[in-house]
């Protein structure tokens, strides 16, 4: 058991609901609220900007490094991010995985502002289940759970 109780990744694709999730339950569950994407972009931990994407490239060693500092490790998290890299496998105690409708996803994306290039590598993303792929591969079965999300 870790000194401050659990964490929790709320992953999934971009546009899927992660951010609504946790902002709902933070309160209720005594963690600590973290937003990675917030944080690579409040500290600085990405490496270059890709223009096609209109997003940045996030160091892997950086966000880690950055999240030991913040003794992620001793737990207490709720964690918010779109991926499993760069946060250590170890440091996580359970994974849900969002996921949405393909129709209801384009709808929030293009309300985001993304362009088509990043709607349709983010469509395709949940279409493939890519971050349920990565969960699965970092976690195991036992530490990830699915949960379809269609509002």
């Amino acid at each position: 058991m870790r000194k401050n109780g659990v964490n929790i990744l709320v992953t999934g694709t971009p546009g899927v609901g992660k951010t609504t999730l946790c902002r709902r339950i933070i309160d209720d569950c005594k963690l600590k609220y973290l937003n990675i994407a917030e944080l690579i972009k409040d500290k600085n931990l990405y490496s270059e900007w890709d223009d096609e994407m209109d997003c940045n490239i996030y160091d892997e060693d950086k966000l880690n490094n950055e999240l030991q500092r913040m003794c992620l490790e001793e737990g207490g998290f709720l964690i918010d991010f779109h991926s499993t890299e760069g946060i250590d496998e170890d440091d996580i105690d359970h994974a849900v995985v969002l996921t949405t409708d393909i129709e209801i996803l384009c709808g929030r994306l293009k309300k985001r502002g993304y362009n088509d290039k990043k709607i349709d590598n983010n469509i395709e993303a949940e279409i493939f289940k890519v971050c349920l792929e990565d969960a699965l591969d970092a976690y195991g079965e036992e530490k990830t759970l699915r949960r379809q999300k269609s509002t």
